[in-house]
């Protein structure tokens, strides 16, 4: 009897060189045939496909990583962002405020994430980095105005030294739009 084949085609239309989890609808798949086409797919995929669906997030518009790392990465079928208070071409901290600095970060995780055509809607979840944890209402009502309904996951954690003396930092994770349910 032949093996089983991946049958199920994902659409990722935000990332132009990957047309599916499977990018090979042919690929057999490995081990059980309960396991998902998605994760048996993946795993077998040579270097050269698995860059396919990584790509990083960037443009001039963007606010400026502060370090060797990228505001945000396209890892299909995920979004992944990291935001600090920057402000784009002067590399300056915006706000004087956890409430400005929050404000100004959830603002710029959105502009990341309308690069590959998701929203804030799209945000599965966040990690909070506080400097002063006693600042929590003041970030969490910048935070409740900014998603209203759909809340995503999230984690606060106080971090008392964050870089270029920041007050506040978010990392968000988002799913690419257009993946079926």
């Amino acid at each position: 009897m032949p093996p089983k084949r991946c049958s199920s085609i994902l659409p990722l239309p935000a990332v132009s060189a990957a047309r599916a989890f499977c990018l090979d609808p042919g690929t057999p798949l490995c081990g059980t045939e309960r396991r998902t086409a998605e994760r048996a797919c993946t795993w077998r995929l040579p270097d050269a496909r698995r860059q396919a669906i990584k790509r990083i997030i960037a443009a001039p518009h963007l606010p400026p990583a502060v370090g060797p790392y990228s505001a945000g990465v396209v890892a299909a079928p995920f979004v992944f962002v990291a935001q600090g208070p920057i402000a784009p071409g002067s590399g300056e901290v915006v706000g004087a405020t956890v409430a400005e600095q929050a404000s100004r970060v959830l603002e710029d995780i959105e502009l990341v994430l309308r690069e590959v055509g998701a929203t804030r809607a799209d945000v599965v979840k966040v990690t909070v980095y506080l400097a002063d944890i006693d600042q929590y209402a003041a970030m969490n009502e910048v935070y409740r105005d900014f998603f209203r309904t759909s809340f995503p996951s999230r984690i606060v954690i106080e971090a008392k030294r964050l870089p270029l003396r920041l007050l506040v930092e978010m990392e968000a994770v988002a799913l690419l739009p257009g993946l079926p349910a």
